[in-house]
């Protein structure tokens, strides 16, 4: 009988997969290898063939999930010509992503980052680079808005600062949430977000 032939890349995913969701029951300092590997239905040994460590997990977990949403951003970008439709659709995949109740990342992010920075966890602060993400986000935004000035869609603005002041409203929003879920109706936030933000930068 043949050796059964592993697909090390899909292991690994399943791996990061059972670690957000071991994660977000247990918190990341809480958790352990050994759970990571019991939700991953594999031995501990296992674990340590594809990660070094907890740290090395919560990178491929960090990278793949942000990757995911610059490839859907890129075709949000490639899809909309109206850059108001752009713009909603970016702000929805980007909540949609942190505060799906399916994997509580925002709650995952927010504990590793304060972990961070109690402990001074230099490898665990080098990956979750707050600049970088912002800049990155930021970066998606200021893009939109200029093609709505251009497009006539939007009044002429400091791009940079209301790109700043829009994902500032958006930090505030998720925090609150995660402190008081039932606070406001998820299904709806995108579409009053965006009625905000719209009336006041439409030309």
């Amino acid at each position: 009988m043949s050796p059964k032939i592993v697909d090390k890349e899909e292991k690994k995913r399943e791996i990061v997969m059972a670690a957000m969701q071991i994660f977000s029951e247990k918190g990341v300092v809480k958790t352990k290898m050994a759970d990571i590997a019991k939700v991953a239905n594999i031995g501990k040994g296992t674990i340590y063939e594809y990660f070094k460590n907890k740290d090395d997990i919560f990178i491929n977990l960090f990278e793949m999930h942000f990757s995911q949403i610059r490839q859907e951003a890129a075709l949000i970008m490639e899809k909309y010509n109206n850059p108001t439709d752009k713009l909603k659709q970016f702000v929805s995949l980007t909540v949609t992503s942190l505060i799906d109740e399916h994997s509580n990342f925002a709650e995952i992010m927010l504990d590793i980052w304060a972990e961070g920075i109690r402990e001074h966890n230099e490898n665990i602060n080098h990956v979750f680079d707050l600049e970088r993400i912002y800049r990155e986000y930021r970066n998606v935004i200021i893009q939109i808005l200029q093609d709505g000035i251009e497009k006539g869609f939007f009044k002429v603005m400091d791009t940079t600062l209301t790109a700043s002041l829009f994902i500032g409203a958006l930090d505030g929003i998720m925090l609150q949430w995660l402190i008081q879920k039932d606070l406001f109706n998820f299904a709806t936030l995108t579409e009053n977000i965006m009625s905000i933000f719209i009336n006041g930068i439409k030309k």
